[in-house]
């Protein structure tokens, strides 16, 4: 950690601006319970404290972390254990388990979460009706620098060098872990080193913070990539049952959508009656079919409580409903006989859709014609304040895609500083495309069977397409942008995808569907 060279006071005691000597600062590696809600029973630390550098290991409810003098010794430390876990129920829990809860959810008639319009009457005068089921998997944040975290806890105050999002919250359950009073523990946030939404939950920091209590020295703890894989809070598991009308004119009429997850705002309200009427609407982000203006929609969500801890993932629930939504919007289009992107713009009355969909149009020269194996998919999805549209030029052959460009339009109201949106824009279509073409967190006996990149891949440099990126300020309210450029882009790939080879993709990620990214 920095020396902080000006220290301040809080309450006239506390006195912060330690500087803190290398020399006496402990490394800490730790070790989990490899199934989720498992605990610690016992441990014998012997063999890790004949280990070169190990100094002492500390015991958690659900871990154990070995403190040495520096991360490599504290690692070999932690393979000398062998502890007693408690594995718990979850133990027989796999992802077949998991998925037959989730299929129950869009089987069954659950709780309606919104509702407009007549939807029954809508299908009763259809001309056509679409079905579709749609399906994502869960995923790990995986940012490239594990979670970790810097705690020095001394007699009446503690400091905390932190990479997190949540500062307030933080301070909030250390001093709770401690037992102090909030006043009496300061929060440096240094670089994060990436984010994506894993840091709002600062589970690492109160463990570096109970290593330096125990051990009466600065702790420096470390997560291993294989712990940050496997211990994360990830994005959840969810299943899709879509049901989409058109009238005698091809213009949607309704929408019918069963969607079941285990939600990371449900796993914040859950037992509050109050929030209750919140998960639907927040689940139901562009799913209703609004912007394309169905005025008869029914929206009805299952979130059971499973095993897997659920977590904010780059655009939380926009970046699977960016999928099913347009995915969605795409196959009316298609039951329609219609141009998808002229379906979209012909079907809003939202004069800033028209724009960015009519700009996404001139840059990639949408009405040209492709040559055979290749083709355009469009993707559009309001998020966070912005509106971003996305063309993807894919060609296919024997299941290999190529990802030629992708063409981006984003409508955040007024960049203030341009570059930095085209970089986030850059950022998110190259996350969203790693998830999308590789992304999938798998449960065997209650715990994640993936441990490092080589199970749970990222796109190379090789196959990262070219990006174009145009801003339209259009002076209204300031959006976002370092989550509006991710939801569009999983179904821009796949619509492309269809629109190259015939095949409609409603399941992610593509590599188990037998593709491969060239």
């Amino acid at each position: 950690p920095p020396r902080i060279d000006t220290p301040s006071k809080v309450d006239g005691s506390a006195v912060f601006g330690t500087d803190i000597k290398v020399e006496n600062m402990l490394i800490g590696a730790v070790k989990h319970v490899p199934v989720f809600g498992g605990q610690l029973i016992s441990l014998d630390p012997g063999p890790a404290l004949k280990v070169k550098g190990v100094v002492q290991v500390v015991s958690l409810n659900n871990a154990f972390i070995v403190l040495a003098d520096n991360y490599w010794n504290a690692q070999k430390g932690l393979e000398a254990i062998k502890p007693e876990w408690d594995l718990g129920t979850n133990v027989s829990q796999n992802d077949e388990d998991i998925d037959s809860i989730l299929q129950m959810g869009i089987s069954n008639e659950n709780e309606v979460g919104l509702q407009k319009g007549d939807v029954e009457n809508a299908f009763e005068e259809a001309e056509k009706i679409v079905n579709a089921d749609y399906e994502v998997p869960y995923l790990s944040h995986s940012p490239m620098e594990p979670m970790n975290a810097t705690v020095f806890v001394q007699e009446d105050f503690t400091e905390v060098w932190a990479p997190v999002q949540v500062q307030t919250r933080t301070q909030q359950v250390v001093a709770e872990a401690l037992g102090l009073s909030e006043e009496n523990v300061m929060v440096y946030t240094p670089q994060l080193g990436g984010g994506f939404g894993r840091r709002l939950q600062p589970d690492f920091v109160v463990e570096a913070a109970v290593a330096s209590k125990e051990s009466g020295r600065p702790v420096k703890l470390i997560w291993s990539r294989e712990e940050d894989t496997r211990h994360s809070f990830y994005r959840p598991r969810a299943k899709l049952k879509f049901q989409g009308a058109l009238d005698s004119s091809g213009k949607p009429s309704a929408v019918d959508v069963y969607m079941s997850e285990d939600s990371a705002i449900a796993s914040f309200t859950r037992g509050n009656p109050r929030m209750k009427s919140i998960v639907g609407r927040f689940a139901s982000g562009w799913l209703t079919g609004e912007g394309y203006g169905v005025s008869n929609y029914r929206f009805s969500y299952f979130h059971p409580k499973l095993l897997v801890p659920i977590g904010a993932w780059r655009s939380v629930q926009y970046s699977h409903n960016g999928f099913f939504g347009e995915s969605m919007i795409d196959e009316m289009a298609n039951a329609a006989g219609a141009d998808p992107l002229a379906f979209r713009s012909e079907n809003t009355n939202n004069s800033r859709y028209k724009s960015v969909l009519d700009k996404i149009a001139e840059m990639s020269k949408w009405s040209n014609s492709m040559p055979p194996g290749h083709g355009l998919g469009v993707a559009m999805v309001e998020s966070f304040g912005s509106i971003v549209a996305q063309v993807m030029h894919v060609s296919v052959q024997d299941k290999e895609i190529k990802v030629h460009k992708v063409w981006c339009v984003i409508d955040c109201g007024l960049a203030v500083h341009p570059e930095n949106v085209k970089a986030q824009m850059e950022s998110a279509v190259t996350y969203g495309l790693s998830a999308a073409f590789f992304g999938e967190i798998n449960i065997r006996n209650g715990g994640v069977v993936q441990g490092n990149f080589d199970g749970y891949d990222m796109l190379r440099i090789s196959q990262a397409p070219d990006i174009d990126t145009h801003i339209i300020d259009s002076g209204a309210k300031i959006g976002g942008a370092g989550e509006p450029g991710l939801p569009p882009i999983a179904a821009a790939l796949t619509n492309a995808l269809f629109s190259a080879s015939g095949i409609r993709i409603r399941k992610l990620p593509l590599i188990k569907e037998g593709y491969f990214l060239v």
